[in-house]
């Protein structure tokens, strides 16, 4: 199968995926449909005999479409996990790759995606000088009146420069205090402070098996903003029972005013209605902080097994 397009998209992708042969199939088809050519694809390893069938079927479909794309692949034995998955495939991909689009297999992109992230790009220069070094394509309002930055990263799509993810990398799992203040002289709440803290430094004790947390305390630290569209441009097709985390979408609160958003009120909005920060969040994250640092005996060396990583894999051309 292979479907031509005039307009053939230049941007590199990155594709990860583990044992969902039927949600890479469907991104890598919209990926063709779209023009996208410069395909990287990170697959991560089976946890166990259950998983194995399911990894090798997701790789066969990989393989079925290879010839639609100018493509590179990493192929695993064993699992990694949703942390190290993600940041081996990010670290593999901005070592080849001076900008690029981000896609987890369970994230369609519109037949608009590629336009915003190309504009955005085209003007990379300009919004880095502004502070907004990622855009991403998932608007968890649905609409707004404008393309707005935010303090807030989405990682449901999402595009940034090889240098800016080289700078989040640093010090990626290093255990930190709560801080309100980041490196540009913002500030946030307490609540704020402890929930995001909480959520990494779980994270960077192995208690937790994601790498969002960690994730986004380096970009608030940081002071990086991200570049939100006008308009969704993402279709998140991985809810359900074969997920690993997230078993139903999480939306905005149906308690939000139906005002018309401002753009200053979008970082207010988000803390409140998307990600539902509220002042109790100054205690219970402390308190599983707490549970976990009792449950750990060893901390997880992250670096070492991400080496070891890069010296198990298969990568194909």
């Amino acid at each position: 199968m292979c479907f031509q397009d005039p307009y053939m998209i230049s941007t590199p992708v990155l594709l990860m995926g583990f044992n969902r042969p039927d949600h890479i199939r469907s991104v890598m088809l919209k990926l063709i449909e779209l023009g996208v050519r410069n395909l990287y694809v990170s697959l991560d390893g089976p946890r166990g005999p259950s998983d194995k069938v399911n990894c090798i079927k997701t790789y066969e479909q990989v393989e079925k479409l290879k010839d639609n794309f100018d493509l590179k692949v990493i192929y695993r034995h064993n699992n990694l996990g949703c942390c190290l998955a993600v940041v081996s495939a990010l670290d593999w991909f901005y070592s080849q790759v001076d900008f690029g689009v981000i896609f987890e297999d369970d994230c369609v992109p519109t037949n608009t995606t590629f336009k915003f992230f190309q504009e955005y790009q085209s003007k990379l220069t300009i919004y880095n000088n502004l502070g907004i070094s990622i855009a991403s394509a998932h608007n968890p309002f649905g609409s707004l009146p404008e393309n707005t930055p935010t303090k807030h990263v989405f990682i449901h799509g999402w595009a940034t420069s090889a240098g800016i993810w080289h700078l989040i990398r640093t010090d990626f799992f290093k255990i930190t205090r709560p801080y309100k203040k980041n490196r540009i002289g913002e500030k946030r709440t307490r609540a704020e402070a402890i929930f995001w803290w909480a959520s990494a430094t779980r994270g960077r004790l192995g208690k937790v098996d994601t790498w969002d947390g960690m994730f986004y305390d380096r970009v608030w630290k940081l002071g990086v903003k991200t570049l939100l569209p006008s308009n969704n441009l993402i279709q998140n097709i991985g809810f359900g029972k074969d997920s690993t985390h997230t078993f139903i979408e999480r939306k905005l609160s149906r308690q939000v005013p139906s005002i018309r958003l401002r753009a200053q009120d979008t970082d207010q909005y988000l803390q409140k209605y998307y990600f539902g920060i509220k002042s109790y969040h100054l205690f219970t994250p402390i308190f599983k902080v707490f549970l976990d640092l009792i449950k750990v005996r060893k901390k997880i060396e992250f670096e070492d097994k991400l080496a070891q990583d890069r010296s198990e894999r298969v990568e194909l051309a």
